[in-house]
């Protein structure tokens, strides 16, 4: 293929511009910026920006999940099973311990009482609910 005279011109003076304006040879990838804290093609995740991905979506009970630094997976050190007893709702649990995550006797229908956690953190122990 022959290129015409005033094509290699063009682009001579396109290389030397781009050149100038201190774009390197990095920058004409997929676009993808790893640590720009946003999400792009080619990248699972970027600083912050888990792609709505949580340490429940890769299958674990709770936690927080972090992005590699290459962004291109999840770094699941911090994630884990959840812990009845802990005092955190995590997972499956409706409730820990002392935290009811915010429902109370009245939420549940009742007019008054104190709502508790059953042990193993499934379920409600509304027995000192009532509606008196």
């Amino acid at each position: 293929m022959r290129l015409h005279s005033s094509t290699v011109s063009a682009l001579v003076l396109g290389t030397l511009f781009l050149l100038a304006a201190g774009c390197k040879g990095s920058d004409f990838d997929d676009g993808a910026d790893c640590g720009n804290a946003l999400a792009e093609p080619g990248e699972l995740c970027d600083a912050t920006d888990l792609a709505g991905q949580t340490c429940l979506s890769q299958g674990f009970a709770g936690g927080t999940l972090a992005c590699d630094n290459d962004c291109g997976g999840f770094d699941t050190s911090g994630c884990g099973a959840a812990v009845c007893g802990d005092g955190l709702v995590e997972s499956t649990e409706v409730c820990d311990g002392s935290n009811t995550n915010g429902e109370t006797c009245s939420t549940m229908g009742y007019s008054s009482g104190t709502l508790t956690c059953q042990a193993g953190c499934t379920a409600f122990n509304i027995s000192d609910c009532s509606n008196d």
